[in-house]
């Protein structure tokens, strides 16, 4: 009786262990994202209802955007000196990546926007959903997904 409660004891043990390093593996593998994550990225395209806009027919306000990103801060500045900071978050570990967005409204209140994301040749590509995190980069008139491409500054 008493070995056998010694043998459940090891294999509870070993099991934990495993849990814990599988989460050690996740949060080793999020570091590394929002380690690619970090630096200047500039705004080349958006993408809404299937409707794709690049350089100069993007909207005045979004023309050279930036989003920089350090450690789990954003920064987003638009060139009409609109500026504001979030906190950011990686979640899953495959790609499509998950990323939430965490702002705080002009009341205080905490609002996530739900995205996806990838990195593709210094190309940040980011789906953001209005209501529901987004499944595929594509866009469509009957769907609110935004697509947006950004290009690491260097």
């Amino acid at each position: 009786m008493h070995s056998r409660f010694i043998t459940i004891a090891g294999y509870l043990a070993l099991g934990i262990l495993c849990m814990s390093l599988a989460s050690a593996q996740e949060n080793q593998e999020k570091h590394v994202m929002l380690d690619k994550l970090e630096g200047s990225w500039i705004l080349d395209s958006m993408e809404i209802k299937g409707e794709k806009a690049q350089g100069e027919e993007l909207p005045a306000r979004f023309q050279g955007m930036k989003q920089t990103i350090k450690g789990d801060k954003m920064v987003v500045s638009r060139v009409d000196g609109m500026q504001f900071e979030c906190r950011i978050v990686i979640r899953g570990e495959a790609e499509p990546y998950e990323l939430d967005i965490i702002l705080e409204d002009r009341e205080g209140k905490k609002k996530t926007q739900k995205c996806i994301f990838k990195i593709v040749d210094k190309k940040l590509v980011l789906a953001e959903g209005k209501d529901e995190r987004p499944t595929s980069f594509e866009t469509s008139p009957d769907v609110s997904t935004k697509v947006s491409t950004f290009t690491l500054k260097q």
